[in-house]
């Protein structure tokens, strides 16, 4: 799994690479060119970051041109990340990695074997993000539970 992982990732780099994008700013704009507007806290969800580092990533792709930060006339503490024409026209240029992905495990494996493959991983993702969930809030709990017997 290891291996798949960093064979993907360094895919996913040299994707990157062929269109001049940095990794992250690739990934925000592929979550934004299927949801345009999205909070800086709704974007770090989706993209599995933290607000400070969300924030960074968009500071970056607003220099970049890519993007501009929009704060909602109804409550001015929401700040919209905002495709710029430029973010938007880079959707016309660069293909989907995933489906880029997607061409090139149909060349080796059959339909039945791409059914089970999705499946599995589906079912992979399932157990690590409930395992790390139990991890993050077993370990808040053992944090104010230490801290507070402790007296600190």
């Amino acid at each position: 799994m290891f291996l798949a992982y960093r064979t993907l990732s360094k895919k996913y780099q040299s994707f990157a690479d062929r269109y001049g994008i940095p990794v992250a700013q690739l990934g925000a704009l592929q979550k934004l060119w299927k949801e345009d507007d999205l909070s800086i806290s709704e974007l770090g969800t989706r993209m599995g970051l933290a607000p400070g580092s969300v924030t960074e990533l968009v500071d970056r792709m607003k220099q970049n041109g890519y993007v501009s930060r929009v704060r909602l006339k109804s409550d001015r503490r929401v700040v919209k990340v905002r495709l710029s024409a430029k973010g938007q026209g880079l959707r016309r240029i660069v293909p989907s990695f995933s489906e880029e992905i997607n061409v090139l495990l149909r060349r080796k494996l059959s339909e039945e074997e791409m059914v089970l493959l999705v499946a599995l991983l589906r079912k992979a993702y399932q157990a690590l993000e409930e395992d790390w969930e139990v991890q993050k809030s077993s370990g808040i709990k053992e944090f104010f539970t230490e801290n507070a017997s402790s007296g600190r």
